[in-house]
């Protein structure tokens, strides 16, 4: 199957909050961060049927990136985008991961945004 041919969940806009930042200042806070995650299964939806146990459970995936983002305090984003990425490919039966987190930081712009992408 091709890069463009997998199948994907997708998570838009999931709002979590962290201790993240540059400064001590910046830190000293929860921030809120949204995060944007498409993520694809080892086994394709052909193969999984309408089974639930081969399904991967966003449940369960939201939970740990609330936990990861909530576990410590990074510097950067791109870190934190890094470590998402890393520990959804490790604990959750994935080929791969595309996820972007964005912080609400900078007047006069939406958002400033580290985007991950790992596959095994």
């Amino acid at each position: 199957m091709s890069r463009k041919d997998r199948d994907f969940i997708e998570v838009c806009g999931l709002e979590v909050h962290g201790h993240i930042g540059a400064s001590e200042g910046e830190r000293a806070h929860p921030q809120r961060l949204e995060i944007d995650l498409r993520y694809s299964p080892e086994q394709n939806f052909l193969a999984m049927g309408d089974r639930l146990e081969d399904a991967v459970d966003y449940v369960s995936v939201i939970a740990y990136v609330r936990s990861e983002v909530e576990s410590a305090p990074r510097l950067l984003i791109e870190t934190l985008a890094k470590d998402l990425a890393v520990g959804l490919l490790s604990k959750f039966p994935l080929q791969r991961v595309d996820i972007t987190v964005k912080k609400f930081i900078l007047p006069g712009t939406k958002w400033v945004a580290a985007h991950a992408i790992l596959e095994k």
